[in-house]
């Protein structure tokens, strides 16, 4: 049984509230978008893990020549457990369900496409006046996928496992929508954490002339022990990384104990003039979950505890240490992402038992503007 039970995330069938696009061919500038304004734009070719069509949404900021693509959560498919917990689709109306305001006390809890670094209102968001794009999640494959006849044992049907080949047809048209971008940034929380790794390379690739930054929220690439290798490759053989995130990376990710954790390496090697930051907890009750499926070389169960969680984090530190264009904000506790909340704007790392220490908001901004930092336990 789980120590934590695994996130998952809730997505409510309601009427749409945002403009559609419907020139939706392969390679056309995407139309019709409006300034602090969320867009759907369907792509009929773009699938959800059950078959079903997705798509994405924008929103414009004012004349700005910056975009913000945001990878959404959701955990991970790869047993009976996680697929259950997994959404296998999304279309307009689940993103019609997203597009609302936070209101009341538990604001902290509460995660939208208006929430968080999201929240164009909060004139402490270093990014409040850039483009925003919102790429759902409904591959169950951190977004790196590209194997639309997966099977899972002890889950009924073909499992469509294609985020990273459907990143390859947002790309298609969000390049030419976008072709004046000089800066990018691409983030996202959980599995969309782990999803701006997978695809920073095709992402980087279609705004060749831009400068793309990366802020991965809750999806550590780790190193075996703490990432299994063994749960490495079951996710590689899962969900078709051989022609996906093995390609970008080459012999240097050919290492079943570090693959995940050298493709990081590799992108923050071969871009030099771009920044890249972690964020996450020393504890965290999803990512701990999910890494315990590898114990015992994935022939057992047992949560990471806070020590090796921790153990890992530091690792990753070490190993990227030579690199001054990255930085990770680690901070105490069993939270499982930031950014997508108002946490973005209260969370703290780094002031040890004399409190104070470094807002996360304001650790974004400095990495925007060439400042990064190492800041927690």
């Amino acid at each position: 049984m789980l120590k934590k039970k695994l996130l998952t995330i809730a997505l409510v069938p309601l009427a749409v509230a945002c403009d559609r696009d419907s020139s939706n061919t392969n390679s056309a500038a995407i139309t019709g978008l409006h300034a602090n304004q969320w867009t759907w734009v369907p792509f009929a070719d773009a699938k959800c893990r059950d078959g079903s069509s997705t798509g994405i949404a924008i929103n414009l900021g004012s004349n700005s020549d910056k975009l913000m693509i945001f990878l959404q959560g959701g955990g991970a498919c790869f047993n009976a457990t996680t697929c259950a917990g997994n959404p296998s689709s999304f279309a307009a109306a689940d993103f019609g369900a997203l597009d609302v305001v936070c209101t009341g006390s538990e604001d902290h809890k509460c995660t939208n496409v208006n929430s968080g670094i999201l929240d164009r209102t909060n004139a402490t968001n270093p990014v409040k006046d850039w483009n925003y794009v919102f790429v759902p999640y409904c591959t169950g494959d951190v977004h790196g996928g590209n194997n639309p006849v997966g099977t899972v044992p002890g889950v009924a049907g073909t499992q469509q496992f294609v985020g990273y080949a459907n990143i390859g047809l947002y790309l298609a048209r969000l390049a030419p929508t976008f072709s004046s971008t000089k800066r990018v940034l691409l983030t996202g929380v959980s599995a969309g954490g782990f999803g701006s790794v997978a695809a920073y390379g095709p992402i980087a690739r279609a705004f060749a002339s831009a400068q793309v930054d990366m802020v991965d929220d809750s999806g550590p690439p780790m190193s075996d022990p703490y990432l299994a290798g063994c749960l490495q490759d079951l996710w590689r053989q899962t969900w078709g990384l051989d022609s996906t995130l093995l390609p970008d990376c080459g012999g240097e990710c050919s290492n079943i104990a570090t693959r995940f954790l050298d493709l990081y390496q590799h992108q923050i090697k071969t871009h030099p003039g771009a920044y890249f930051g972690q964020v996450e907890s020393t504890d965290d009750n999803a990512t701990t979950s999910y890494f315990g499926f590898g114990i015992n070389r994935c022939a057992g169960y047992q949560q990471l505890s806070e020590a090796q969680f921790t153990a890992g984090l530091q690792d990753m530190e070490s190993r990227l240490s030579s690199y001054s264009n990255t930085g990770a904000f680690v901070f105490s506790g069993s939270a499982h992402t930031s950014l997508q909340a108002s946490d973005f704007y209260t969370r703290t790392a780094g002031g040890g038992s004399t409190g104070g220490g470094v807002v996360l908001n304001e650790w974004v901004r400095d990495l925007l503007n060439s400042t990064i930092k190492n800041v927690g336990p």
